[in-house]
């Protein structure tokens, strides 16, 4: 997918005249690069925004790289979930793809489509592969899907500035999902912060070099596997006591840390839906959240 466009290629996209795109270019409307010869580009979160917020619908998003949108009708977050699992399931990645971007332009907050549509819709999936509907080559091959449309979205949310909180996160060794913290990396870019995944499967003295290198204001663990449970509440702890003299806040989430695991953990805060990890990153961002001096067991799951 490429990264910048001429306004030509844009004003056909949206359906409408370059020289309304270039006025508006000139007002400040639509914030555009320029290139090495002197050529007006325009990035693509830019202009994502700019026709979500002024109502002006992709006619031709295949000139972004996009694929073709069915933008006629309006899909409930429900009705995308379970259109999305049918699709998975048939290994449709077109399709898949469709049904999320549409999601997105149609202005949806990023946090409920992880939840409501992405997230669910993939437990379901496995639910499926459980209970032996499925195979476990498609329930496989959604994952890899899915992440794949999640690495796409990244063009839609543009990088934000060094001055920017930075988080990074990951997952532990033994968790081989991906998802999650790819999730949790644009939940937290969509809201304004400079957000790395590290990966999945990660040891928690590698994830303390992490810290210790590069200072983040947040760390996210997304936990949806645990291999050895005594192992993984001490290693966190030991990680927790290391990082905790650098004032990096520690969220931790997902379907692994039941009750009792947390009960045993020390961290700032536990949000088990991507819509928790949004509310705490914007409370963090102003200032009032739980000190991350004083880590201790806070749940926001309300």
């Amino acid at each position: 997918m490429k990264e910048t466009f001429s306004p030509k290629q844009i004003a056909r996209a949206i359906g409408v005249s370059e020289s309304s795109l270039k006025r508006w270019c000139d007002r400040g409307m639509i914030h555009t690069v320029k290139t090495a010869g002197g050529h007006r580009r325009l990035l693509l979160p830019d202009v994502l925004e700019f026709a979500k917020s002024q109502g002006y619908k992709l006619i031709e998003p295949e000139i972004l790289g996009l694929p073709s949108l069915n933008q006629s009708t309006e899909r409930t977050l429900d009705v995308a979930r379970k259109e999305l699992i049918e699709a998975l399931v048939a290994g449709n990645e077109t399709v898949s793809r469709q049904i999320v971007l549409e999601l997105v332009m149609a202005d949806h907050r990023l946090c409920d489509i992880c939840d409501e549509v992405i997230a669910d819709a993939f437990h379901e999936v496995g639910d499926l592969w459980d209970c032996g509907t499925v195979e476990v080559y498609q329930e496989r091959r959604a994952c890899e899907i899915i992440v794949r449309i999640m690495h796409e979205l990244r063009h839609f949310y543009e990088a934000p500035s060094q001055r920017a909180p930075l988080a990074i996160g990951a997952s532990p060794s033994g968790d081989p999902y991906t998802l999650p913290t790819t999730m949790s990396e644009l939940i937290l870019r969509e809201n304004g912060w400079r957000a790395v995944s590290l990966g999945n499967n990660l040891p928690f003295n590698s994830l303390s070099s992490a810290v210790r290198d590069q200072r983040p204001q947040l760390f996210w663990l997304s936990v949806s596997s645990i291999a050895d449970e005594e192992s993984f509440v001490e290693g966190f702890n030991q990680f927790v006591d290391e990082v905790k003299p650098i004032g990096t806040a520690v969220i931790v989430g997902g379907r692994a840390l039941t009750d009792n695991i947390r009960k045993r953990m020390n961290f700032t805060s536990f949000c088990d839906r991507m819509r928790n990890l949004e509310e705490f990153a914007q409370t963090f961002k102003r200032g009032a959240a739980p000190s991350p001096s004083d880590l201790s067991t806070t749940d926001t799951d309300n």
